[in-house]
C-alpha cells in the first residue's frame, strides 16, 4: 500500500499508523480477522490527536457486527492529505477494446444506473446498515467541497472530505466504464472493495442516530453503488461553471492521474485499461462534460433524492439556495452563520498557479473548442 506523508513534526507518527492499517486491511482480506483486529488496536495506540482510528468499528469493514464511536482520518491541508491507497488489481493489457471518449448519453447512462441499482448486491453490507438518509455530494472537485466540510463539522452530521483508505483510481475507472457499458456484472470484487472502505464512516454515525455526508469527489462515481446500499440517500451535485472550473483545474495542478479520464477498457476476463489521450485539456474538458451528464443522470433516477447547486451561488453566499441546500442535506446550522460562512475564501490554492494570463487564454480557447465537441 501507498500512503501519502506530510511533512509535519508528527510524519513518523503518522507514518506508524497508517502503515498498520494497510496490515490491518491486508489481514483483513485474507481471512485472518483476529490478526486484522489487533493490527487496527495498534493502529489506534499509534494514532495522532486529531484522528481516531476506532478498532471495533473499523472491523466492521470486512464483517457483520456492531459498534458505537466514530473514526476520524487524519488531518490534511490545501498541499498534503494524508491516506492509504488500496492495492491495484487492474491490468492495462488491451487487445480488444472501446473507446469512452466520445460524449456519453444521459438517457443512456441513466437506464444503465437504475439497472445497477436495482440489481447490484451490497453483500454483507446491507446486514450493517439501517434506513440512514446519508448524503452523498458529488462534484468534479474544485467546487466548494472542502469549504461546505468545513461548515458542515460544527452541525448534528458528520461529514467527510476525505477517508482513511481510498480505492486506486483504476478502481473507480473500471466503475464508470461498468456503467457506461451496462456491463456490471464483474466488478463485484471492486464493488465490495469500495464499500468496505467506506463502511466505517456511515456505521459510526449510524450508531449514534446522525447521518453521514461524503463530500470527496473521486466518490463520486460511485453514487449509484451508495444508492444500492442506502436505500434513502440523498444526493447533492455541486457543478462549477465549467470556464472557472477548468481555470483552477488547469492553471493549478489538479487534474491528474485520480481523476475520471477518456480511457481505451476491456471488461474481457477482467478491466483492463489504456490511457486514450496525453491532451491535458482534452482531458478536462471530457471530465467536465462526463461529469455533468452522470450527475445528471443520476438526478434522473434518484427524482426528489438529488438536489443541483450552483457552486457560485454558494461562492457569491446567495441565502436562499444555501437555506435550501442546510434544509436538503438536513443540518441544523442557522442561516446566518452559513451566509457568513461561505464569505471567506477556502482552499483556494492560489500558490499552486503555473501558467501566464496569455497561456491561459489561449487554453481557455482550445478548452471552449474540446468543450463543445464532447456535448452531445
Amino acid at each position: 500500500m501507498v500512503s501519502r506523508l506530510p511533512t509535519a513534526v508528527n510524519r513518523a507518527q503518522i507514518g506508524v499508523t497508517l502503515d498498520t492499517m494497510g496490515w490491518a486491511w491486508r489481514y483483513a482480506d485474507s481471512g485472518d480477522m483476529e490478526a486484522a483486529r489487533e493490527a487496527y488496536r495498534l493502529a489506534e495506540g499509534s494514532c495522532p490527536d486529531d484522528a481516531i482510528v476506532n478498532e471495533r468499528l473499523s472491523m466492521l469493514r470486512h464483517q457483520t457486527g456492531s459498534a458505537e464511536g466514530l473514526t476520524v482520518p487524519l488531518g490534511f491541508t490545501e498541499n498534503v492529505v494524508p491516506l492509504l491507497g488500496l492495492p491495484d488489481r487492474a491490468r492495462q493489457v488491451i487487445d480488444e477494446y472501446l473507446p469512452c471518449q466520445t460524449p456519453i448519453d444521459s438517457d443512456s447512462l441513466a437506464a444503465n444506473i437504475r439497472r445497477f441499482i436495482d440489481e447490484v448486491n451490497p453483500g454483507f453490507h446491507a446486514r450493517n446498515v439501517n434506513d440512514s438518509p446519508h448524503v452523498m455530494v458529488l462534484s468534479t472537485g474544485r467546487s466548494g467541497t472542502v469549504s461546505l466540510y468545513r461548515l458542515l463539522r460544527d452541525s448534528n452530521v458528520v461529514p467527510y472530505h476525505h477517508y482513511w483508505f481510498h480505492v486506486q483510481p483504476s478502481s473507480r475507472w473500471e466503475v464508470m466504464c461498468r456503467l457506461i457499458s451496462g456491463e456490471y456484472g464483474g466488478g463485484e470484487v471492486t464493488y465490495q472493495e469500495w464499500l468496505s472502505a467506506r463502511a466505517a464512516e456511515w456505521l459510526g454515525p449510524e450508531s449514534q442516530g446522525r447521518i453521514m455526508v461524503g463530500l470527496n469527489h473521486w466518490d463520486t462515481i460511485m453514487s449509484p453503488l451508495f444508492a444500492a446500499l442506502h436505500k434513502n440517500s440523498k444526493f447533492v451535485y455541486l457543478r462549477r461553471d465549467p470556464v472557472s472550473l477548468f481555470d483552477s483545474l488547469y492553471d493549478k495542478g489538479q487534474y491528474g492521474m485520480d481523476n475520471l479520464r477518456p480511457l481505451r477498457y476491456s471488461l474481457k476476463g477482467g478491466f483492463s485499461w489504456q490511457l486514450l489521450t496525453d491532451d491535458p485539456i482534452k482531458e478536462i474538458a471530457w471530465y467536465i462534460r462526463f461529469t455533468e451528464a452522470f450527475c445528471r443522470a443520476m438526478g434522473n433516477v434518484m427524482g426528489d433524492r438529488f438536489m443541483e447547486v450552483q457552486a457560485e451561488s454558494l461562492f457569491t453566499q446567495d441565502r436562499s439556495v444555501i437555506a435550501s441546500l442546510l434544509d436538503f442535506i438536513g443540518a441544523d446550522i442557522p442561516i446566518d452563520k452559513a451566509v457568513e460562512h461561505f464569505g471567506t475564501v477556502i482552499n483556494e490554492k492560489k500558490h499552486k498557479v503555473q501558467f501566464s494570463e496569455q497561456e491561459m487564454d489561449e487554453g481557455r480557447a482550445e478548452f471552449a473548442q474540446a468543450y463543445r465537441q464532447f456535448s452531445t
